[in-house]
């Protein structure tokens, strides 16, 4: 949604700051009074959050702060020592220290990012003593080593859809059925190591009508490694031979898969 009201930037301003890491902007820039909320709403929306005075790609940190300028007024509205201004100052902070922003093959506006987190693992305590030497104590069985193994989650957040994808009611809790890649990080994850994941939707409303849907896709990357490959959701840790495998159905010997593949739509 473009912006709707007049405004224009403040003599002296942008800033800028420049590093071997990125880049930092702040604009100040002037409307009327009664239009600040709407001038603050227009700014921190897609794709007006851009910096506009180069190709950094920048986008606003935070919430524009707001003051007045010129003469105060009063009895403006209902209550008559409610104060009011001529003008609008707001002040936009943007940074490239953040996370990546760019568009689809098809024009969509998406955000994306990584997020870590681990799981604990427990070694078997059996095959395990406490030094090299034949006469060493074993390892009692509450003595088991710990082993922490890092994963991460890959965020996808598209800004301003004008519809939902059915895919987010029925793929959740699937794992992908062949490579997946994202759309500006440049990452690649291998068949069955991502889970698609509950995702989060937002319906933005303001008083001008409805600016559509924000959705944040989150894929779960456990690539379970074993043998140097990465074997993905469906392969289990099992504690007794100390690493990962799958596992069968007693009955019928058939190949269990505790996580269903399917193809991803997002």
């Amino acid at each position: 949604m473009a912006i709707s009201v007049d405004y224009s930037e403040v003599g002296g301003w942008p800033k800028e700051v420049y590093s071997i890491t990125g880049f930092a902007g702040e604009r100040r820039v002037t409307c009327a009074w009664g239009d600040r909320h709407a001038l603050a709403v227009g700014l921190m929306t897609p794709p007006d959050n851009i910096y506009p005075y180069n190709s950094s790609g920048a986008l606003v940190t935070h919430l524009p702060n707001v003051e007045g300028l010129r003469k105060g007024r009063q009895a403006q509205g209902d209550t008559a020592d409610m104060a009011s201004y001529e003008k609008a100052v707001l002040t936009v902070n943007y940074s490239t220290f953040g996370i990546a922003t760019g568009r689809t093959s098809t024009g969509l506006l998406i955000t994306e990012w990584t997020e870590g987190w681990s799981e604990h693992k427990t070694l078997n305590h059996a095959e395990l003593q406490w030094g090299p030497d034949a006469t060493d104590d074993a390892l009692r069985p509450s003595e088991g080593p710990s082993k922490i193994e890092p994963g991460m989650d890959y965020i996808l957040m598209y800004h301003s859809l004008s519809s939902l994808p059915a895919a987010l009611l029925t793929q959740q809790g699937t794992v992908n059925d062949a490579v997946v890649s994202s759309y500006l990080l440049g990452l690649s994850f291998p068949t069955e190591t991502v889970q698609y994941m509950s995702p989060m939707v937002k319906h933005r409303v303001t008083t001008e009508g409805s600016t559509g849907y924000q959705v944040r896709y989150r894929f779960r990357f456990k690539p379970n490694i074993q043998d140097g490959e990465a074997k993905g959701w469906n392969w289990h840790w099992n504690t007794a031979e100390g690493k990962y495998q799958q596992v069968y159905n007693k009955k019928t010997l058939a190949l269990v898969k505790s996580y269903t593949p399917a193809t991803f739509a997002f």
